[in-house]
């Protein structure tokens, strides 16, 4: 029976995604303009020893979002290579380069755009991603319910672990 309401969901995505290509008036070849920003945040948010910053670097997408309250999709991001972090950081902030440091970055990044961004005060917020950035989704909805509404993860292990309980609601 799961493996069924799986492959429904699935169909019902794959029909929702092949038939908003074709809706009259999308657009064919002019791709959304996304704009680059830079958000300074803590490095650590846990602790009061160290009130070290860094820039955030995010992308926005706002050309055809609703400015009067519109939802803001939030991308949380995929895996990739530790190397570049700390080719560029430093090994003495390895210690640092945690989900919970990352949600906390993410939390700090969107109460700020939703407090600056004309219109966005009142927006519901959908976080998705897929594999790692789906487990982040997860559990960015999980710690930070009063932040993100909704969320959708594509690819993640954290249903699993939820129903063996090894998943720590805490994170």
């Amino acid at each position: 029976m799961e493996k069924l309401a799986t492959a429904r969901v699935r169909t019902g995505v794959l029909l929702l995604l092949l038939s908003l290509s074709h809706v009259e008036g999308a657009p064919k070849k002019n791709p959304i303009s996304f704009k680059h920003y830079n958000f300074t945040t803590k490095i650590d948010h846990f602790s009061y020893r160290n009130d070290d910053t860094f820039q955030l670097r995010y992308v926005v997408g706002d050309e055809h979002w609703n400015r009067k309250g519109g939802p803001i999709f939030f991308y949380a991001g995929n895996e990739a290579p530790v190397e570049a972090f700390i080719y560029n950081t430093g090994p003495e902030y390895t210690a640092y380069l945690t989900s919970e440091q990352a949600l906390a970055d993410y939390a700090d990044l969107l109460t700020w755009i939703k407090n600056n961004t004309p219109g966005a005060s009142k927006s519901k917020v959908v976080s998705f991603g897929g594999s790692y950035g789906a487990m982040l989704s997860t559990w960015f909805r999980m710690k930070y319910p009063h932040i993100v509404t909704a969320y959708v993860a594509f690819s993640t292990i954290t249903a699993v672990r939820a129903r063996t309980r090894l998943l720590n609601c805490s994170v």
